[in-house]
C-alpha cells in the first residue's frame, strides 16, 4: 500500500513534473501535513491535465486555468470537456475518480446510443 512518504519521494525524484501538479503542491516544500485524501484530489488534477494534454496536443499553460475552452477541438464531446474542467478545477470542486469513471461511462453510453438511434433513422443507401 501506498503512503504519503512514497508520494514525497516521488515528487523529490522527479521535479520537473512540477506543471503537472495540482496547484496547491506547486508552492509546497514538502507534502508533510497532507492527508491522503488531498493528495488523491491532487492526482485528479494531475489526471485531468494529462488527459487535455492528449487531446488538445498542448502542453499546460504556467498560469491557472491551464487549458481553456477555445483549446480543445470544435468537435470535442462537451459532456468529456465538463470532466477535464472538473479535474482542473479549485479543490472544493474538485471530483473523485469514481465520479469521473461514472460520468464516463455515462458519457461514452448516451454517445453510442446516440449513434445507434441516428443509424437507425438516417435512410440507407441502397446498393446493387
Amino acid at each position: 500500500m501506498l503512503n504519503e512518504k512514497h508520494f514525497l519521494s516521488t515528487l523529490n525524484q522527479f521535479p520537473t513534473t512540477k506543471r503537472y501538479l495540482a496547484p496547491e503542491l506547486q508552492d509546497r516544500g514538502s507534502l508533510d501535513g497532507m492527508s491522503l485524501s488531498a493528495l488523491k484530489t491532487c492526482d485528479v488534477y494531475s489526471f485531468g491535465l494529462v488527459v487535455a494534454e492528449l487531446v488538445t496536443l498542448q502542453a499546460p499553460r504556467p498560469i491557472f486555468p491551464p487549458y481553456l475552452d477555445s483549446d480543445f477541438p470544435s468537435d470535442f464531446p462537451p459532456w468529456f470537456k465538463t470532466i477535464i474542467f472538473t479535474c482542473l478545477s479549485e479543490v472544493p470542486q474538485r471530483k473523485s475518480f469514481a465520479w469521473i469513471k461514472f460520468q464516463l461511462k455515462k458519457g461514452i453510453l448516451h454517445t453510442h446510443l446516440a449513434k445507434g438511434l441516428k443509424d437507425c433513422f438516417e435512410p440507407k443507401e441502397k446498393t446493387s
